[in-house]
């Protein structure tokens, strides 16, 4: 019997000053300064050692010494003892006590968070007043991340026959990992009151999402101990070509767009469209792969995609009691470079072996792993990304009526989705055998032998309805959710080396009865 227990600790706190100008100026503006903490402290323990740890008795067992306390002679050694598992000395530790009385093999106490520290100026100036704006906005940042703390384990052979009252400072390792990044963002903005009742606007903006740290040990002032090898070219696990990377940088997005937001037949009837081209760029990529990349996942930075599309939102008061709305949008994203996981692990020649028996030049691509062809985890030149359909919309209507002393409605509702896939168009696809070729399939008799199969997972469309009637302070409804119990997958994958897929929640129907008082 196997369990784990995490425990975590969140406190946030963030601080804003602000300074507007009066918004009757044709030049007015906003001024502050932000602060942010987020820390996260993070205990979690997985019990499931089946050895006994070393008390005195089993100890004393173990190693066949005399323990004249518990009635033990010296003899034989006997049955081993594992050592207890406790936090790394000298590092983070929110409970820093021997994990006794836990059964725990493997864990983890760290902390882990960020700072951000900001200064803010945004500025309108009417080129013709009321009518047409012009707005520039700036944002200095400084954004600080940590994770601090460390990983302890039973994993090999040098916790056995260890007393609990010793140090193991080898059962694991310590983590200290701090980075830093600051820097500007901007905006522009351009809009025209086209008439009081239409708005056209274009926008500029960036932004950007902050980058992290993977499993790493460093000493205590931060400096990596080692990084992992992964990715053997050879079958036998030999000529490992790639080190995990200590972390990954932020990926920034830069956004063009153009709008109308406007009103028509006497605001009955409200269009907003927008269309957009965004860059989106460094590209956090999770990767976890352990037939290829070893048994944890880790981040790394990789493609660049172009996005272009258009959205449109509608509100319709089409009669009195008829209320019609909507949305909908369409993307064409596409990758517009060509990155690959490229061999960091040079070649130190020796007298045995003068000559580097892995082809792969270093600085080169990856193309084989494990003595088979290897797919290129960051995707390919042109494709789409994975979970993005080229389209989406809703319909929703809704119909209010009176019927003497009642009030009553009927409504009914469209969600459709697109097709799409889970893994870059490169991946091996998921209804294949394999072979020797990249582009083939991930199965072998059947059975996935990959977390990273590709499948598509078809389009769909959910249908929602509802009825009610409200009377004085009581209101009756009947509601349901996916009314044609659709049972389309939102997401198939190989993640735990089977087909996994995780369909939309069945049909719900649901009745409401409610007083005001």
């Amino acid at each position: 019997v196997g369990s784990w227990r995490d425990q975590v600790r969140n406190t946030h706190q963030s601080h804003e000053f602000r300074l507007q100008t009066s918004e009757d100026n044709r030049i007015r503006g906003t001024f502050g300064a932000f602060y942010e903490k987020f820390v996260i402290q993070d205990e979690m323990n997985f019990n499931y050692l089946p050895p006994p740890t070393c008390t005195p008795v089993n100890y004393a067992i173990a190693t066949g010494t005399a323990y004249p306390a518990g009635g033990i002679v010296a003899g034989p050694p006997g049955p081993d003892c594992v050592h207890v598992m406790e936090p790394i000395h000298g590092y983070y530790a929110g409970n820093p006590n021997k994990r006794l009385n836990t059964n725990t093999a493997f864990g983890e106490d760290v902390e882990r968070g960020y700072n951000q520290t900001a200064f803010f100026a945004s500025v309108d100036f009417d080129l013709i007043p009321k009518v047409l704006t012009l707005t520039g906005g700036i944002r200095h940042y400084k954004y600080e991340e940590f994770e601090n703390g460390s990983e302890y384990y039973s994993a090999t052979s040098s916790v056995l026959n260890i007393p609990n009252s010793a140090y193991c400072g080898y059962c694991g390792f310590g983590i200290n990992l701090n980075k830093s990044e600051t820097g500007n963002k901007v905006r522009g903005n351009l809009t025209w009151h086209v008439t009081p009742d239409i708005l056209a606007y274009y926008t500029f903006s960036q932004g950007f999402r902050p980058g992290g740290f993977n499993r790493t040990k460093t000493n205590i002032d931060g400096s990596v101990i080692s990084l992992k090898k992964v990715a053997p070219y050879f079958a036998d696990g030999s000529g490992k070509q790639f080190f995990k990377p200590v972390g990954y940088d932020s990926d920034k997005l830069i956004n063009n767009e153009i709008g109308i937001k406007s009103e028509f037949l006497n605001h009955r009837l409200q269009v907003n469209l927008s269309g957009y081209m965004m860059d989106w760029s460094n590209v956090q990529l999770p990767l976890f792969d352990p037939s290829h990349l070893g048994n944890t996942t880790f981040d790394i930075n990789g493609p660049t995609y172009r996005v272009k599309g258009f959205e449109i939102q509608f509100v319709a008061r089409v009669t009195e009691g008829l209320t019609v709305q909507g949305s909908g949008s369409w993307n064409s994203s596409e990758q517009t470079n060509a990155p690959c996981l490229r061999r960091n692990v040079p070649f130190t020649p020796t007298l045995a072996q003068p000559v580097d028996p892995n082809p792969t030049p270093f600085g080169a691509c990856i193309n084989k792993i494990n003595g088979v062809n290897f797919t290129n985890p960051y995707g390919v030149l042109g494709t789409s990304p994975a979970y993005s359909p080229p389209m989406q919309f809703n319909l929703r209507g809704r119909y209010d009526w009176n019927a003497g002393d009642l009030k009553a409605f009927v409504s009914l509702g469209a969600n459709h989705i697109a097709s799409m896939r889970n893994e870059p168009a490169s991946f091996p696809s998921g209804n294949l055998e394999t072979t020797a070729l990249p582009e083939a399939g991930c199965l072998i008799n059947g059975v996935p032998n990959t977390t990273l199969c590709k499948y598509t997972m078809p389009g769909y469309t959910t249908w929602d309805g509802a009825i009610g009637i409200a009377k004085d302070a009581w209101t009756l409804q009947l509601s349901a959710q996916n009314l044609t119990n659709n049972d389309a997958s939102t997401g198939t994958s190989s993640s735990q080396f089977i087909k996994l897929v995780v369909p939309l929640r069945p049909r719900v129907l649901t009745m409401e009865l409610g007083y005001k008082f």
